[in-house]
């Protein structure tokens, strides 16, 4: 998003919860632009507005930013877990065991990383008596990764980029025993 495009965000918001504190001074819009420059601005403007309608409080970057992960989860049409555990009942009952990795292309990409997460082997050749613990587990690991995905939205790229830095520099400070390197902290001693 561009700082025209944020500071008309802002003035929406501020519309909408008149009582807030939210203004579109240089710095409010700095922020909240960088904060939401991975997003469009319909997708941006489309969560504000699902927010103003479902809250009365105003909203801070991170119920945006979530409220757009769930908007883009939603319009992509992913199947809720039962959904989800009834298209991989039927991917096994189709292609069965042997023809694992055509089942797993038959199936959307959340569903295909839940069972290959939880293994194609063991959900093919459990026992009927096991199905509804299976089910169960399934869908906690499906949930767990429509999670990751919204998850994935909710942090800004520009933050990701200097998290994952971040952790290279810090590695570079242990040695492979996972000690800290004598030479990083001779100062400290």
């Amino acid at each position: 998003m561009t700082a025209a495009q944020t500071a008309r965000l802002l003035a929406v918001l501020a519309a909408a919860y008149p009582a807030s504190k939210i203004r579109a001074d240089q710095h409010t819009v700095a922020l909240w632009q960088e904060m939401l420059e991975d997003l469009p601005e319909g997708l941006v403007l489309a969560a504000a507005k699902r927010l103003i309608a479902l809250s009365p409080y105003p909203p801070a970057i991170a119920d945006v930013r979530r409220s757009a992960a769930e908007g883009l989860q939603e319009a992509s049409g992913q199947p809720e877990a039962d959904q989800a555990w009834t298209m991989l009942a039927r991917a096994i009952s189709r292609y069965g065991f042997y023809e694992g990795e055509a089942a797993l292309r038959s199936l959307p990409e959340p569903v295909r990383r839940a069972a290959r997460r939880f293994g194609w082997r063991e959900l093919c050749l459990s026992e009927l008596d096991r199905q509804a613990v299976l089910r169960a587990q399934f869908m906690k690991i499906y949930e767990a990764e429509r999670e990751r995905e919204r998850n994935d939205v909710r942090l800004p790229a520009g933050i990701k980029k200097r998290l994952r830095a971040l952790a290279g520099q810090v590695g570079g400070l242990y040695l492979e025993g996972g000690e800290a390197d004598a030479g990083a902290d001779a100062g400290t001693r």
